[in-house]
């Protein structure tokens, strides 16, 4: 019976995913607009489709705890998307990692707490998920730097609605930049500075 219980605690924390997923593109649609919002239909499309709750149930039948079957279905989804040529699917990858990473913390009972800025500045990431990118406090953000990413990935679309200016694929900028360095985002030249000289 403990496969039925992981099952449950599968349901349980799909459900939570979708309500939390709802609330987003609400709350995308109210600040940002409908087609920023449209993400998030696409995320609650994913936690509704049949094959992807199938697949995971089938890993639980075969014996394995929920978080392992998400971990291993969400992974195969990632790797299968990451190896499209359109640029579009590839993107899907991320919204995978998005709702993979969210159902995970509702899984497991940790609540996700949104990244708190303390102060106005330029966030520095490996990469920025849409759900984080929805939840972030956008007063305080003055520029987007990401390692990973698509230029046209919905993070980077979301930002530009909002007039943040976004720099994706930049190789090695977490370890090139500590929080308190001073650096200058050209996003035209696509230039990131790391300590300019005081004119």
């Amino acid at each position: 019976a403990r496969s039925t219980e992981e099952i449950q605690r599968l349901e349980d924390a799909l459900e939570k995913t979708r309500i939390q997923t709802l609330f987003l593109e609400k709350r995308v649609a109210e600040r940002l607009s409908q087609d920023d919002a449209a993400i998030f239909h696409t995320h609650l499309m994913i936690l509704e489709d049949r094959s992807f709750q199938e697949k995971l149930q089938q890993k639980i039948t075969e014996g394995h705890s929920a978080p392992y079957a998400l971990k291993k279905v969400v992974g195969e989804y990632i790797e299968a998307f990451s190896r499209m040529e359109d640029p579009y699917l590839r993107e899907r990858a991320a919204d995978m990692e998005d709702i993979g990473r969210r159902l995970l913390g509702n899984l497991v009972g940790q609540n996700n707490h949104p990244l708190q800025l303390k102060h106005p500045g330029i966030l520095v990431a490996r990469e920025i998920l849409p759900s984080e990118m929805a939840t972030l406090d956008h007063e305080k953000i003055r520029g987007i730097v990401t390692e990973a990413g698509e230029k046209n990935s919905q993070a980077v679309i979301m930002a530009k609605s909002l007039g943040i200016p976004a720099l994706v694929g930049v190789k090695g900028a977490v370890r090139a930049v500590t929080p308190e360095d001073r650096v200058i985002l050209d996003a035209n030249s696509g230039c990131l500075y790391v300590h300019p000289p005081p004119h």
